[in-house]
């Protein structure tokens, strides 16, 4: 993952370095944005045939640097449409490994991330990663859990009282223990 993310920043810095070198280019060339070409030539032939030949080589560095440009930010672009397909996918799978998970329980938990973000059920969609599945599933849950009405108290009866039980095969004494002889006791 580190390797993969040095290899994003290195090509995200190789495309900065790509549009600013078209920037640069496009600078040297409003120099010559409104240059009369012909009356240059009949003041100073040799001049003008340098300032045309500048011209020239600046107009085909730009071209080369903007193909430089298109050709790595369509590269950032197409491996930026792989990630999020592969994310989706994840997540597509993610939603089927949850406890009790039917299609219907993804759309209403799509319904709930959709109607609390005041987005769509595609953005939502696009949105998503494994990790906020199991958390929108959780938020679900804790929907479901607010949304369910007490039932109503049932009348308590009041508690009977105790019996007193006593056991049949120890006697009670008749007398206190201190007044009882030792073969009593």
């Amino acid at each position: 993952r580190a390797t993969a993310l040095q290899e994003q920043a290195k090509a995200d810095e190789q495309e900065i370095q790509a549009r600013a070198a078209v920037t640069i280019i496009d600078e040297q060339l409003k120099a010559y944005q409104n240059i009369n070409w012909q009356q240059w030539e009949d003041q100073d032939f040799v001049a003008s045939q340098r300032g045309w030949r500048e011209y020239q080589q600046l107009k085909d560095l730009r071209q080369n640097a903007v193909n430089e440009f298109n050709s790595r930010y369509q590269a950032r672009t197409v491996r930026a449409q792989q990630e999020a397909a592969k994310r989706q996918q994840e997540t597509a799978d993610h939603f089927k490994k949850i406890k009790g998970y039917t299609p219907e329980v993804e759309d209403k938990m799509l319904d709930l991330a959709a109607r609390k973000l005041q987005v769509d059920k595609g953005q939502v969609r696009q949105m998503l990663s494994p990790a906020y599945v199991d958390l929108l599933h959780l938020a679900w849950i804790g929907e479901q859990a607010l949304n369910v009405k007490p039932a109503s108290p049932k009348p308590q009866t009041p508690p009977q009282p105790l019996k007193v039980v006593s056991s049949k095969g120890n006697p009670s004494p008749r007398k206190a223990l201190s007044e009882m002889s030792m073969d009593e006791y």
